[in-house]
């Protein structure tokens, strides 16, 4: 395909709009949107502090492995406590997952009625 089969006869390319998608000017109508500032500052206040929990939980075991004696202490046959620890990281992993399983549905909620007052627009 030449330049000027994609381009509008030299002047600006042509916006290939596809079913769903939105252009630049109508994303910047969403970003000034009061609704989706409230949905993404409420999915940061989630995601946001629970990466950081994850993130110190995990490099906690890091360090307590290589410093702490006391995690080579067998709790019964051959687990210790590093196996526990090691362990709880799925757990805790699952529970965020959890955690956040329920909350997408209120950012779903917030995300359908942004969507539908923007399809009513157009």
């Amino acid at each position: 395909m030449n330049q000027n089969a994609r381009t509008n006869e030299g002047h600006e390319p042509l916006e290939a709009k596809k079913p769903g998608l939105l252009s630049d000017r109508e994303w910047e109508e969403v970003a000034r949107d009061e609704t989706f500032r409230h949905l993404v500052a409420e999915k940061k206040r989630f995601i946001v502090p629970a990466t950081i929990f994850f993130l110190v939980y995990y490099f906690t075991f890091i360090v307590m492995i290589g410093f702490f004696k006391f995690l080579n202490t067998k709790i019964f046959a051959s687990v210790n406590w590093a196996h526990v620890f090691a362990l709880s990281q799925f757990f805790m992993a699952w529970t965020i997952a959890i955690l956040y399983a329920r909350k997408a549905s209120r950012f779903d909620q917030l995300a359908a009625s942004i969507s539908q007052r923007l399809s009513r627009r157009t």
